[in-house]
C-alpha cells in the first residue's frame, strides 16, 4: 500500500516525464553511492562531508547490498540502491505481519495505521538504510519471539544473519539484541524449576541461544567494519572521527535534556521555513515518544512481572522489546543534539521504537475506560484519525520535497 502511493505521487508530481527509480535516490544516497562504487576512502584526519574523498560515516551493509544489486540487475547503484529499500520494505512489511498475527483485528488495523501515517516511513522506499534495518531487526526478532520449542538449522542460520546485517547497519544495532539475550536469559534462570546446572542450564535454553545469535551476528557485523578500518586506514574509531568532524556529532544525555525542556521548538538555525517545519515536528516526534515511553515503562514492568510468575515468556520478552525501544530512542535522541544538525534527523532516527511500540504493545496497557467505553472509545479513535490524517499529509509533503531534492530532516 505504501509503494503504490510512493508511485502515484512521484508520477503526479512528474507528469511531464518519465520518473526514473533514481528520483528515491537522493541526499545521503550519495555518500552510499560513493561507498557502492569505489569503496570506502578517507585521508587522515577525515574531510568534512566529502563522498568522493572521505565517506567512512556510513556502516556498509547497505551500500554493499546496493553495489550486489548492481552487478545483478546490471545497472548503476544510483538506481540498485532503491530496489534494495523496496525489497526490504517488504521483508519490513513480512516481519510486522508475523509479530502482530495473534493479535484482534481491531488492534492490527490500528498499529499498521500508526506506521502509515509515520511521517518518516517513506524512507523506507528511497535510498537510505532505514529499511535494511527496519528488516533485519524486525525479522530477526520475529524468529527469536517464535513459538517452536527447536529451531531449524535453517533458521538458525538466518537468525544470525539477520543480526549481522543489523549491526553492518548501523552502529545501535546490537541495543534489540542484547535486551532480548538479557530478557531471555532472566526468563531461563527464574523459571528453571529446580533444575541443576545453574548458568549453564540458561545458556543451553533454546531461547536463550536464539537470542545469543542474535546478539553475536550484530556484535560481528558492527566488529567487522571497525576491524576492516583498522586494517584499511590504520584507525579502527575512524567512523567516529568522521561523524564528529563532518556533522558535529556528539552524545550528550545532558545537552538533549536541555533542548526537550527548554525550547518550544528546536532552534531554526538558518533552514527555510518548510525546514524548520519538519524540524519542528521532528521535535514533537521526540517530545511525545519521550513522555509515551514513560507510561510504557510502568505497564510494562508490572505485565513483565507477572508473566515472569505465571512462566508467560510470549509476553516477557515482548515486554523486553518495549525496554528496547525505549533506550534506542534514549540513543539516538541523546546522539542527535550537535550544535549544526541538532534533531536533524528526529523523524527517521526514533521510527525504529515506533515500530518496535507498535508490535510490543499489549492490549492491556491500553487505559481501562478507552477500553470499556464506547464514548471515550469513539472520541480516542476520532483524535487517533485526525492525529494520523495530518502526519500522513506531512509525510506527502516531504516525500515531494524529497523526490525534488530538497532537504528534510
Amino acid at each position: 500500500m505504501l509503494l503504490a502511493w510512493i508511485a502515484t505521487k512521484v508520477a503526479y508530481s512528474f507528469r511531464g516525464e518519465f520518473p526514473e527509480i533514481s528520483l528515491l535516490c537522493k541526499w545521503d544516497c550519495g555518500w552510499y553511492e560513493s561507498i557502492a562504487r569505489q569503496g570506502y576512502l578517507s585521508p587522515i584526519p577525515p574531510l568534512f562531508q566529502d563522498s568522493e574523498h572521505s565517506n567512512v560515516a556510513f556502516f556498509p551493509a547497505y551500500p554493499l547490498l546496493g553495489r550486489l544489486a548492481a552487478l545483478l540487475l546490471g545497472v548503476p547503484p544510483v538506481r540498485s540502491l532503491p530496489v534494495v529499500s523496496i525489497v526490504f520494505a517488504v521483508l519490513v512489511s513480512a516481519a510486522i505481519a508475523r509479530l502482530i498475527a495473534s493479535e484482534s483485528r481491531a488492534s492490527r488495523l490500528v498499529r499498521l495505521a500508526i506506521l502509515v501515517a509515520y511521517p518518516a516511513t517513506f524512507y523506507l522506499f528511497v535510498s537510505y538504510s532505514e529499511s535494511v534495518y527496519l528488516a533485519a531487526m524486525l525479522a530477526g526478532a520475529s524468529l527469536f519471539l517464535d513459538g517452536a520449542e527447536k529451531r531449524s538449522g535453517v533458521g538458525f542460520a538466518m537468525l544470525g544473519a539477520f543480526g549481522v546485517v543489523l549491526g553492518a547497519t548501523r552502529l545501535t544495532g546490537f541495543v534489540i539484541p542484547f535486551f532480548l539475550l538479557a530478557a531471555a536469559a532472566l526468563f531461563a534462570w527464574v523459571r528453571r524449576h529446580g533444575r541443576r546446572g545453574g548458568a549453564l542450564s540458561v545458556a543451553r535454553e533454546e531461547f536463550t541461544a536464539r537470542a545469543a545469535l542474535f546478539l553475536g551476528g550484530a556484535a560481528a557485523g558492527s566488529l567487522a567494519f571497525f576491524a576492516f578500518c583498522a586494517l584499511r586506514f590504520g584507525h579502527w574509531n575512524l567512523y567516529f572521527w568522521q561523524v564528529s568532524l563532518g556533522w558535529y556529532k556528539e552524545f550528550s544525555p545532558a545537552k538533549a535534556w536541555v533542548l526537550l525542556t527548554t525550547h518550544p521548538f528546536p532552534p531554526s538555525l538558518d533552514y527555510q521555513l518548510l525546514q524548520v517545519q519538519s524540524r519542528s515536528l521532528s521535535w514533537m516526534v521526540i517530545a511525545t515518544l519521550t513522555g509515551f515511553s514513560v507510561y510504557i515503562a510502568i505497564r510494562a514492568f508490572f505485565t513483565a512481572k507477572r508473566a515472569l510468575t505465571e512462566g508467560d515468556r510470549s509476553n516477557f520478552l515482548r515486554c523486553a522489546l518495549a525496554y528496547a525501544a525505549i533506550v534506542h530512542l534514549f540513543i539516538v535522541v541523546c546522539g542527535d543534539v550537535g550544535p549544526w544538525d541538532a534533531w536533524g534527523n528526529g523523524l527517521r532516527y526514533p521510527m525504529p521504537t515506533v515500530f518496535l511500540f507498535a508490535v510490543a504493545w499489549r492490549d492491556e496497557w491500553t487505559p481501562t475506560f478507552i477500553r470499556e467505553n464506547r464514548v471515550a472509545r469513539f472520541v480516542a479513535y476520532v483524535a487517533l484519525a485526525v492525529v494520523l490524517a495530518f502526519l500522513f499529509r506531512n509525510q506527502v509533503g516531504y516525500l515531494d520535497r524529497f523526490i525534488r531534492n530538497e532537504w528534510v530532516s
